[in-house]
């Protein structure tokens, strides 16, 4: 009997502990996908020896990579314009666009915010080298 309380007993924590889990995996994904936007924008610019920047529309919660000439290069899941959507339950919290030089570098060192329910992630573009960085934000 002891047995069977202690396993309802994990069973009730685990049940608790999977939507906070899912909520974090949602964060780090939408990172991960504006992550390889951005690498996949940098990549560009360095093959064309042109700027290309990673535009970021924190209003309607989208990005997209777009040339020098003004036209965005294509995608996986982007639509006709070449716009990639947020997770619904995901928000940008600041919006920055991300340029890359022809060398790859940035001219400036620029941050974007992403946000759900209690997950805050930092995504970070290095000015010196165009290298980015993203971390979990822990709370105080």
């Amino acid at each position: 009997m002891e047995l069977v309380v202690v396993l309802a007993m994990a069973i009730a924590l685990i049940a608790l502990a999977v939507p906070a889990m899912q909520s974090q995996d949602i964060v780090g994904s939408e990172v991960r996908r504006v992550i390889a936007d951005a690498v996949r924008a940098r990549s560009h610019a360095r093959t064309t020896w042109t700027s290309t920047t990673l535009v970021i529309d924190a209003d309607q919660g989208r990005w997209r990579p777009v040339g020098a000439n003004g036209i965005a290069l294509d995608g996986p899941t982007a639509d006709a314009n070449g716009w990639r959507h947020l997770n619904p339950s995901v928000q940008f919290t600041t919006s920055q666009n991300f340029t890359f030089l022809a060398s790859g570098k940035m001219p400036s060192p620029v941050s974007l915010r992403f946000q759900s329910g209690d997950t805050t992630w930092l995504l970070k573009g290095h000015s010196l080298t165009g290298n980015l960085e993203a971390q979990e934000e822990v709370g105080p």
